[in-house]
């Protein structure tokens, strides 16, 4: 991380059925790879750009799986500036403008996510330390959690053990209720 919390370089997917665009959109970041590297599916994306015009059943699966991730930003990213969606970013914008408005955009989420973390006595819980405790909060199983976030069984175990310490619980039932207690879940 750097100092302004941003991952560097930016781990970044694109949502697009075709090709081209995905060849263009690498080739357009390429000299500045060392900021933005663009993934075809990554597991943990810091920013997701799509077409709000085109977007796939896939696609909104995977939307809708990324919102599961407190720190990814959604971009809607289309040559139609007349879209409804925010945050929006237009084909249209030099690359150098798109990389630093991408940057500012995550830096934003960051410091949302900070202010809205829950401030605990002893260390603060990672992002995916929430993450993991707000899906156990949600009632799914280690096994839907680590399905859900492409982690292992080990893995996602080991954030339950470390976030469990971290707020001073025992069991599931008392997670879940801390969790709800301090906000990390709420009515969806």
């Amino acid at each position: 991380m750097t100092p302004h919390g941003l991952r560097r370089p930016l781990i970044a997917q694109l949502l697009d059925d075709y090709p081209v665009t995905h060849a263009g959109l690498r080739l357009l970041l390429q000299p500045f790879e060392a900021r933005v590297r663009l993934l075809e599916r990554p597991s943990d994306p810091d920013v997701v750009l799509y077409e709000p015009a085109r977007l796939s059943t896939s696609q909104r699966l995977r939307l809708r799986e990324l919102q599961t991730l407190p720190h990814c930003v959604q971009v809607a990213y289309s040559w139609d500036d007349r879209q409804a969606h925010h945050p929006f970013i237009g084909k249209h914008v030099p690359v150098t403008q798109l990389v630093a408005r991408l940057e500012e955009l995550v830096r934003q989420r960051r410091r949302s996510e900070e202010e809205h973390t829950p401030h605990l006595a002893g260390p603060k819980l990672s992002p995916r330390e929430s993450q993991v405790l707000a899906l156990v909060g949600q009632g799914l199983t280690n096994i839907e959690i680590g399905e859900r976030l492409g982690l292992s069984i080990n893995s996602v175990k080991t954030y339950i053990r470390s976030g469990y310490r971290k707020i001073g619980v025992n069991r599931r039932s008392q997670a879940v209720s801390w969790c709800l207690q301090h906000g990390l879940i709420g009515g969806e």
